[in-house]
């Protein structure tokens, strides 16, 4: 009997050893990007193993980095972030994204330059841009134009892969150039609608784009 009690100990304490050695090399990684700042909590249960602080603090830098990669994108990023777990031993990892955007996708962070996006946008404003080209009319949308490069402009009008953009800014100026007068005004052309890299959902300035 003694021996049949000594087996089912043993055989009890194999399972619990298995199970922990399971959940150890299992994760899940939960990155909170809010604003410019980026936190980590997962469920490792290792809380003394320093090198989970290491892992975390890669992460973060790594994520420092994506945030403002216009090239980035959701799939790439978690799949970096996998990459950076299973240098620390983890084989199955699960990242979850909780950032402004909510749902689950990573976000681009942009600072506005100029004045052609007033009075809705100022030059200097940290923005929060979400990577889609699911556009409409209305929407504020950051373009990598091929004569401007990277512009903050207003959909005025979708028109199959064609986009025509402008600025909120109204105000016009005259300028004189060595004698030669001009006006000069807000930025207005239609551009490809793969020129577009995402759709501006977040003013950290202002909390709104309307």
């Amino acid at each position: 009997m003694k021996k049949i009690y000594f087996l089912i100990l043993f055989l009890l304490l194999l399972s619990i050893s298995f199970a922990s050695v399971y959940a150890d090399s299992n994760i899940n990684i939960n990155v909170i990007i809010n604003g410019q700042q980026v936190s980590i909590t997962d469920s490792s249960l290792n809380f003394l193993d320093s090198n989970r602080a290491n892992m975390d603090n890669e992460i973060i830098n790594f994520t420092a980095n994506q945030v403002v990669d216009m090239y980035a994108s959701t799939e790439s990023y978690k799949q970096g972030v996998s990459d950076i777990a299973k240098t620390y031993g983890y084989d199955v990892v699960t990242v979850n994204i909780d950032s402004d955007l909510n749902d689950g996708s990573l976000p681009l962070v942009s600072a506005v330059k100029g004045t052609s996006m007033t009075p809705t946008l100022h030059s200097g404003d940290i923005i929060i841009i979400n990577r889609t080209q699911e556009i409409k009319t209305g929407d504020v949308v950051v373009c990598n134009d091929t004569e401007y490069g990277l512009i903050v402009k207003r959909v005025g009008e979708v028109n199959g892969a064609n986009v025509y953009l402008q600025s909120d800014n109204k105000s016009k100026e005259l300028i004189n150039d060595g004698g030669l007068f001009y006006v000069e005004e807000g930025l207005h052309k239609w551009v490809t609608l793969d020129r577009i890299y995402g759709v501006v959902k977040y003013d950290l300035t202002e909390n709104s784009t309307s």
